[in-house]
C-alpha cells in the first residue's frame, strides 16, 4: 500500500483488508494506463499491455464497496475508471505525479475528464454531462476552470470514504437527518392493526432503493407510533431508517435540490429509507413559512 490514508479502521475486518487490497489492485491498473500514455507520449514504443492482478477472496461472499458503489449508481466501465482515476490522486503519490506530467505541469496533479478521454478505453462522452452519474449523484466534483474537459476533477470525501470501507452519514447531512434505532422485536410490541400496516408498507416495495421507491404517508396523532410502525417495516426488509423534520427543510431551491440529492444517494449508500416527520409543522399556526414548507414538502413527494 502506496498511503498511510489506508490505515483508517481502528478495527480492521477481513472483508476491510480484502476490500482495500481490491480497491488498491483496481487503482494500480489505473496508474498501469497512466504509465503507459506517458511511455506513448514520450516517445515510447511498446505495446499497451494489461496490468494483472491477483484475485481477492472476499468473505462470505460480500462483494467490494466499489463494485458495489458501481453497480449501485450504474457506473459504466469508463465512469468506473473516473472514480479510480480520482480516487488514485488521494491514495496514491504516483498518480498524482503522472496526472502532472501528463498534463505538462507538475502543479497541475489531478484528474480531470481530458486526461480520462486520452487514457481509458469504453471512453464515453456522456460521462462528463451533469445528468450522468458521476456528476448528478456528486460522486466527483468539478472544480472551477474556463474549460470542462480540463478542469480538476476530485473525488467526493464521503465517496471515498465509502470505497475504503468506512460507513457515516454525510457530514452535509448534519443536523437535518437523524438515525432512528430499530429495536430487536419492535414490532412484536405493536397491536395487531399496527402490524398489518407494517406488512402493507413491507409489501409495497419499499427494499427498491432508487427511483422507483414509493413515498408512503403514515397518518395518525401520535408521532411515536408513526415512528415504531416505520422502524418495523424497515427493519423486516433490511433497511436502516432515518427522520428528517420537516421544520429544518431548506426553503431555498438549490439548497433543497442539493438535500434531496444527497439524502438519496446516502438511502442507496447505507440502504436507509427516510422518515419525514411534519408532526410539528402540522400542530403550529398556518402562516406564510408554513405553506412555504408545505410547498417543499410536496416538491420532495412528487420527485
Amino acid at each position: 500500500m502506496e498511503n498511510h490514508a489506508l490505515k483508517m479502521h481502528s478495527t480492521v475486518t477481513p472483508w476491510h483488508q480484502a476490500n482495500q487490497q481490491y480497491l488498491m489492485g483496481a487503482i494500480a491498473q489505473v496508474r498501469h494506463a497512466l504509465e503507459q500514455k506517458l511511455d506513448q507520449a514520450s516517445g515510447g514504443q511498446a505495446a499497451a499491455q494489461p496490468i494483472s492482478v491477483p484475485s481477492v477472496a472476499f468473505p462470505d461472499h460480500r462483494p467490494s464497496a466499489l463494485d458495489t458503489l458501481c453497480q449501485l449508481f450504474h457506473l459504466s466501465a469508463f465512469e468506473r475508471n473516473i472514480l479510480l482515476l480520482c480516487a488514485g490522486v488521494e491514495l496514491s503519490n504516483p498518480i498524482a505525479s503522472l496526472c502532472g506530467a501528463l498534463h505538462g505541469d507538475a502543479r497541475q496533479s489531478y484528474a480531470s475528464f481530458s486526461l480520462a478521454l486520452s487514457v481509458f478505453q469504453e471512453v464515453n462522452w456522456s460521462a462528463l454531462t451533469p445528468h450522468a452519474p458521476l456528476r448528478y449523484w456528486q460522486l466527483i466534483e468539478l472544480g472551477g476552470g474556463p474549460i470542462l474537459t480540463t478542469s480538476p476533477l476530485r473525488i467526493d470525501e464521503r465517496i471515498l470514504h465509502y470505497l475504503l470501507g468506512v460507513q457515516h452519514l454525510d457530514d452535509r447531512l448534519t443536523g437535518l437527518v437523524q438515525p432512528i434505532a430499530s429495536p430487536l422485536g419492535s414490532d412484536d410490541l405493536l397491536p395487531p392493526s399496527y402490524q398489518a400496516v407494517v406488512q402493507d408498507i413491507v409489501r409495497s416495495g419499499l427494499t427498491r432503493i432508487d427511483s422507483s421507491s414509493p413515498v408512503i404517508q403514515l397518518c395518525g396523532p401520535d408521532a411515536t407510533t408513526k415512528q415504531a410502525i416505520a422502524s418495523a417495516a424497515c427493519a423486516q426488509i433490511g433497511l436502516s431508517l432515518h427522520r428528517i423534520t420537516a421544520t429544518a427543510l431548506p426553503t431555498d431551491l438549490s439548497q433543497i435540490n442539493r438535500m434531496q440529492r444527497l439524502c438519496e444517494r446516502e438511502g442507496r449508500l447505507i440502504r436507509s429509507a427516510f422518515l419525514l416527520d411534519c408532526d410539528h409543522l402540522e400542530s403550529g399556526p398556518s402562516d406564510g413559512a408554513t405553506a412555504s414548507l408545505e410547498s417543499v414538502i410536496q416538491r420532495l413527494i412528487d420527485q
